[in-house]
């Protein structure tokens, strides 16, 4: 089970995720990126940049889904990086979108559903500010 403590005054829980995938060498990369939990997003969404230095170009992909911002509906591309790890789970070949978020927001991206369902129990009690993930 993996656990993480969390203020339970800040608007937001925040985890550092490594992601991995190859470049155009087939050299493998990481990245480690500042990411929040959003039980409200179905996808995980990481920056443009991230997606491009594990090997992706999401412009030219082909994969797209329709996401609703605060600015309205986008079309965003979907790319599948090879493995990312979050605290000490890990998921392989999971898809993500690609869309940068606001710098206001602190954080690079977003841990979405498509990552939590993976493990069979996600547990969350903000009165005591802790997360565990099994």
């Amino acid at each position: 089970m993996a656990r993480v403590l969390f203020d339970p005054q800040t608007p937001i829980i925040v985890l550092y995720a490594e992601l991995h995938g190859k470049t155009s060498a087939e050299t493998e990369t990481s990245r480690l990126i500042r990411m929040m939990v959003s039980t409200s997003a179905t996808y995980t969404v990481i920056p443009w940049e991230v997606a491009v230095a594990l090997g992706h170009d999401p412009a030219k992909t082909d994969r797209r889904k329709e996401i609703v911002t605060s600015r309205g509906i986008r079309v965003v591309p979907v790319v599948t990086i090879e493995r990312m790890n979050v605290l000490d789970k890990a998921v392989e070949n999971i898809d993500v979108i690609c869309h940068d978020v606001p710098q206001s927001s602190r954080v690079d991206g977003l841990i979405g559903l498509n990552f939590l369902r993976q493990f069979g129990h996600l547990y969350l009690n903000f009165e005591r500010g802790i997360l565990e993930i099994e």
